[in-house]
């Protein structure tokens, strides 16, 4: 990302009027110049400078993000499986009720079963 010179041009096109609105009251046209000038300058250089240094602070904090991601994904995938393969090996994975069971009325479901899809459910949304 490079500086935007437009913004930084506009500022100090202002402060070049008004230091020589407020300097050809009490001094030569030329010197209202220089000064309206020196104040252009300063302006449009202390404008880039800002951009630069707000631009690497967002750019440092991107990339601690990016970098924080990483960690926490190499760390959930640290032991070389991925976590479809830890699912199928391990514990045994939520398993959903259709809607239309439940909004039917069917009652093909015990509430045995409805109890364990709910106390699985919990139990998954705890652990994560």
């Amino acid at each position: 990302m490079k500086a935007n010179w437009g913004v930084n041009a506009i500022l100090g096109f202002i402060a070049f009027l008004l230091t020589y609105i407020f300097s050809f009251m009490n001094n030569t046209l030329l010197t209202s110049l220089i000064r309206a000038g020196i104040g252009f300058l300063l302006f449009f250089i202390v404008g880039n400078m800002l951009q630069l240094v707000l631009q690497h602070m967002v750019t440092k904090k991107n990339s601690d993000l990016v970098q924080q991601q990483n960690e926490v994904e190499t760390s959930k995938v640290g032991d070389g499986k991925s976590p479809i393969e830890k699912v199928e090996l391990g514990e045994q994975s939520f398993q959903s009720l259709p809607l239309d069971l439940l909004h039917n009325g069917d009652r093909t479901l015990g509430p045995e079963k409805i109890a364990k899809a709910i106390q699985t459910w919990t139990s998954e949304n705890q652990e994560g």
